[in-house]
């Protein structure tokens, strides 16, 4: 499979953040460290560097562990004292009306102060220091296992001002926390700066983040009704959120772009770290170039008519997100090293994604989970290096695109789909059928390793001869009957099929060289299998005839399948064997694996097929066979077990002389080996009879 270094690296840390958040939520709750408490009779316990006057604390001392505080109404002034904990700072949780103020705190992960289920809270010059350790392997991103600075969640009416925070996860985490006001903070080296997720009626002014990223979270129901204008700044550039805006052009200096419920925008020229339109119409996003793992990339949600034209977006983790919004137009965009999707798609109506060159991507462009999505055509892109290029469901328009050397180019994860004109050069797999009623048409497979796998029984599919591999047509017929496959087929495939004839042609290198889903009294006669991962594949496939066929150097030489998996004890719901195929006079040899039936493994609960190896004269050829022929007949004196329920009791000694177009690299060599000591055998017959004569007096 395709190896995306950067893509990989990052994609690893993103499936440990869910770990790094689970353990730090479990060290907080075990409660592994000192614990100093206002209790709510207003006691201060666990620590004696706390003076106490009424509702007023003031530190007098550092102080080691956290402080946990049960009582509302009240000031803790640090003094501009420490509090240094491993995995917990200050915690505010269920509060009201208290202030936090002065105070510097050192905490190496965790929440530095959380504010979850509070109200009414102020948090006022105080200095928030992560002390992150590097996770082995991200030595070069040790905030990955930083604090939270301060976690907002279901708060109400918090302010934040005048704040110091540096090397954290998060600095400011807002989750369904309405009505905070943040001013004049200073966030400093992390990874998220302010993290806004279904927050409204917030005021931000005048905070300055730098080294960090500004990040909203857009998802269907999510509240954006907030107060923050261009005071706000990223790195020394504004942070543009605007509402209800109309017919405006976007600062060229802008560092984050937030639109909800606007119209006739024009995003264009710029650098962002994020570009967010909710609720939007009209508006168009051109000629940005957005990077790096601080990036949000381009996220619509709930909008209509919006182009992305000619935009830069690489080394990130989404580069364009789509969420139930229509006539969308994503057209020339350089989009390349996402680590999850390049391009995502939820709930789309008639999106047009065209012309983009797409590279070195984990999923280039796929739908979110189970979404649906409708009217949407995918043309004339250039997909490249991605691990899979192009997931496709919901009646999808592929076409006259270039896939080269992805590792999936094209998956069809339902069906439904038109795939046509489009080339696919260099994969390791083609489309890969995982569903049924797609249509492909004029599509060129040319050097793939598996240019058109078949998963399950997702036979039932439209493939017509336009189709080409290496140059020749792909046979891929259904429901077809006393027909005989064109003579220069480069791939067979026959479903629910009868009295076809299969006749001289050479299948080579794909996963399977000929497969027979339901198909029965067939002839396949004198062709080449090989290089595949299975010569023959059988499912579901019973009486037909394969005659003098060379099967070799495959993985297997012949694969049964034909039901459904069993788990947990339970019998499959369905298996129909490849039962009284009969095999004669083909040539065995170099395979892997003679023959595998997948009834009578573990997962299967059925009898392998049985079929008939000879006619009662002779079998076949098989290059692992180790008997003897002392009669010289031709024919093994001893029979060759096949598989379960399988043998060859007259199994050939030599290979047979097959009709095939090709001999596989094992005949040739006996061949040859023959004509040598033919050869070898007239010259030294000959050479005996000239020196005779010469010595005959």
């Amino acid at each position: 499979m395709k190896k995306l270094a950067p893509a990989v690296t990052i994609l690893t840390v993103i499936l440990l953040v869910p770990m790094i958040f689970l353990s730090v939520d479990c060290v907080v709750n075990a409660r592994i460290e000192d614990e100093n408490v206002i209790e709510e009779d207003g006691a201060v316990s666990g620590t004696g560097n706390i003076q106490r006057d009424g509702d007023f604390y003031t530190f007098t001392a550092d102080i080691v562990g956290s402080l946990t505080v049960k009582k509302d109404n009240v000031v803790i002034d640090g003094a501009g004292f420490t509090l240094e904990g491993d995995n917990r700072g200050v915690v505010l949780e269920g509060r009201q009306n208290v202030t936090v103020k002065n105070l510097r705190l050192l905490v190496e992960g965790g929440y530095v102060i959380d504010v979850r289920e509070a109200r009414d809270c102020v948090l006022l010059n105080n200095s928030l220091i992560g002390n992150p350790q590097p996770l082995p392997g991200f030595e070069d991103m040790p905030t990955l296992s930083g604090p939270i600075a301060i976690n907002f969640l279901h708060s109400q009416n918090i302010t934040v001002k005048d704040n110091f925070i540096k090397e954290f996860f998060y600095a400011l985490s807002l989750q369904r926390s309405n009505g905070s006001t943040l001013i004049g903070n200073d966030l400093v080296d992390g990874v998220l700066g302010v993290s806004l997720e279904d927050s409204s009626e917030c005021v931000f002014r005048d905070n300055r983040l730098s080294n960090c990223s500004f990040s909203v979270r857009a998802y269907p129901q999510y509240q954006y009704d907030n107060d923050l204008d261009a005071s706000n700044t990223l790195n020394g550039k504004p942070i543009i959120y605007w509402r209800n805006a109309q017919d405006q052009t976007v600062p060229s200096d802008a560092a984050y772009v937030m639109l909800v419920n606007c119209t006739g925008i024009t995003v264009q020229d710029c650098n962002p770290k994020g570009v967010v339109l909710a609720s939007t119409t009209n508006s168009t996003i051109r000629n940005v170039t957005m990077e790096g793992r601080r990036s949000d990339g381009i996220d619509l949600l709930d909008c209509r008519e919006i182009e992305i034209l000619n935009n830069v977006l690489y080394d990130g983790a989404i580069a364009i997100g789509i969420e139930s919004s229509q006539d969308i137009t994503i057209r020339g965009n350089d989009i390349s090293t996402f680590m999850t999707r390049g391009i995502n798609l939820g709930n789309v109506t008639n999106t047009r994604i065209i012309g983009n060159t797409i590279f070195n991507n984990s999923y280039a462009i796929a739908p979110f989970q189970d979404s649906a999505s409708s009217g949407t055509i995918i043309a004339s892109n250039n997909f490249t290096d991605n691990s899979v290029a192009l997931t496709v469901r919901g009646n999808m328009q592929v076409e006259n695109n270039t896939f080269v050397g992805n590792a999936q180019a094209v998956l069809c994860y339902s069906g439904g789909n038109a795939i046509t004109g489009n080339m696919f050069k260099g994969n390791e797999r083609g489309v890969t059928l995982q569903s049924t009623g797609n249509v492909l048409r004029n599509n060129c497979f040319d050097d793939n390793k598996d240019s058109l796998p078949i998963t399950q029984d997702n036979f039932d599919n439209d493939v017509d001869l336009s189709n080409t591999l290496n140059g020749k047509p792909i046979c891929y017929w259904v429901n077809k009957h006393n027909q005989t496959v064109p003579q220069d087929a480069g791939f067979v495939a026959l479903v629910n099929c009868s009295s076809i004839t299969v006749q001289g042609l050479s299948l080579k290198d794909q996963v399977n060289g000929i497969l027979l889903a339901f198909t029965t009294n067939s002839n396949v006669t004198g062709n080449l299998f090989a290089g595949n991962q299975n010569g023959i594949y059988l499912y579901g496939a019973p009486n037909n005839t394969f005659v003098g066929n060379n099967v070799t150097d495959n993985g297997y030489a012949l694969y049964i399948s034909g039901g459904y998996i069993t788990y947990f004890g339970f019998p499959p719901m369905s298996y129909t064997p490849s039962s009284g195929n009969l095999f004669l006079c083909n040539n065995f040899a170099g395979n892997n694996e003679t023959l595998y039936d997948l009834a009578g493994a573990y997962t299967m609960d059925s009898p392998p097929s049985e079929n008939v190896w000879d006619d009662g004269q002779e079998g076949n050829y098989w290059s692992t066979y180790t008997g003897t022929d002392a009669d010289g007949n031709g024919i093994g004196d001893s029979s060759y077990v096949v598989y379960a329920r399988n043998t060859d009791n007259y199994p050939l000694i030599q290979p047979a002389p097959n009709v095939s177009p090709e001999f596989p690299t094992g005949t040739l060599l006996v061949i040859l080996l023959a004509v040598v000591l033919v050869v070898a055998f007239i010259c030294k017959r000959t050479l005996f009879t000239t020196t005779k004569q010469e010595g005959t007096p």
